[in-house]
């Protein structure tokens, strides 16, 4: 008994150990590390000067452009907006922003129907852990009653929000360029070989790597390009190791729900057509299309300057969307899916016994 509590007491105190060896680290990096967040911006700044400032949701973060503001009208400016922000997320912004004496000419504030919540967001939340510490920081928690009993043990409010402030949001922090850059993973149409690609490609080359679809031709039209095994595992781990697929009404809307991804489907005419008589809508009016129940199955992007908004909400709070895919996809394949090459075979045999 001895010798197990002996061990009991050991083990207690190197986890211990390595709680505050791991809340030292963590903390370290989101204090001194490279900002990924408003609240580390401004905790790392002081005395700074603006014209305008902004405070908002992602649609202010997204939408304000203090560099195009500052180029026209000549007006230094900054965007306070954050994702999902909250009056009460604006609000400690605000009070951060004044301590660490920043000044403003001019505030806006984005009033919508969040201006009605009370309280801060989760996401919020946890991008204030590090700095529990802080006087401000701590005032606001204990108004808002978000006064955390776990702060005294260490490492363990890290452990509590790891969905959000993780190991990757850690070493992000520390990251020279602070960001997080996606890459586009480019799977053209199997049956297409033209080169109409290969000047984009080449152009944004350390942003884009295209994938060949790994499909046979075996006559001389297109309908004779004809898939092969190899594709089919190339294109599972194409679904495997990306977020999401873009595309242009493709049904590979359904493979991606089969593995809980999104899709996003561009609805918008480009600026300079090679065909003046084409309009995308021509694709969704196919009937194809009929057979969607709701129209909310995928993302619609029906804008250009709406893609980095609908992607970057796909890509953080696609479950609904998905959920509606899968419904779509139940509507219009027999179940289970896992099936359907069975299923084929049987049709054929029964045709094949019909003509004999």
């Amino acid at each position: 008994m001895r010798n197990f509590f002996k061990a009991f007491l050991i083990i207690v105190f190197v986890t211990l150990l390595l709680m505050f060896f791991l809340d030292n680290i963590y903390s370290y990096a989101f204090k001194n590390g490279q900002p990924r967040s408003r609240i580390q911006y401004i905790l790392q700044l002081k005395n700074k000067q603006y014209d305008l400032a902004f405070f908002g949701s992602s649609r202010t973060e997204q939408h304000i452009d203090c560099k195009l503001i500052t180029e026209l009208p000549g007006k230094s400016c900054i965007n306070f907006g954050t994702r999902g922000g909250s009056p009460g997320d604006m609000l400690i912004l605000m009070k951060l922003a004044e301590n660490k004496k920043f000044t403003f000419k001019e505030v806006f504030m984005q009033v919508d129907y969040n201006y009605n919540s009370s309280g801060i967001t989760g996401q919020f939340k946890a991008n204030l852990i590090p700095f529990m510490n802080n006087p401000i920081v701590n005032d606001q928690l204990i108004l808002y009653k978000e006064e955390f009993f776990y702060r005294k043990i260490p490492f363990y409010e890290f452990m509590v929000f790891d969905k959000v402030v993780g190991v990757r949001e850690a070493i992000e922090s520390l990251n020279k360029t602070g960001e997080t850059k996606l890459g586009i993973l480019f799977r053209r149409c199997p049956v297409d070989f033209s080169d109409r690609y290969d000047t984009v490609l080449e152009k944004y080359k350390n942003l884009i790597v295209p994938v060949v679809p790994i499909w046979e031709q075996v006559g001389g039209s297109w309908n004779s390009v004809l898939p092969t095994q190899e594709d089919l595992g190339l294109q599972v781990n194409t679904i495997l190791h990306t977020k999401a697929v873009v595309n242009l009404g493709s049904s590979m809307v359904f493979d991606f729900a089969v593995f809980d991804k999104p899709c996003l489907y561009l609805k918008y005419n480009v600026e300079r057509k090679v065909d003046e008589s084409w309009n995308p809508q021509k694709v969704y009016n196919f009937v194809h299309f009929r057979s969607m129940p709701t129209g909310k199955e995928v993302f619609w992007l029906r804008s250009k300057e709406a893609i980095g908004l609908n992607l970057e909400t796909a890509l953080e709070n696609s479950q609904k969307t998905v959920a509606e895919a899968k419904v779509w996809f139940e509507k219009i394949n027999i179940s289970p899916a896992e099936n359907a090459s069975e299923r084929i075979w049987e049709e054929i045999d029964k045709i094949a016994e019909k003509c004999t």
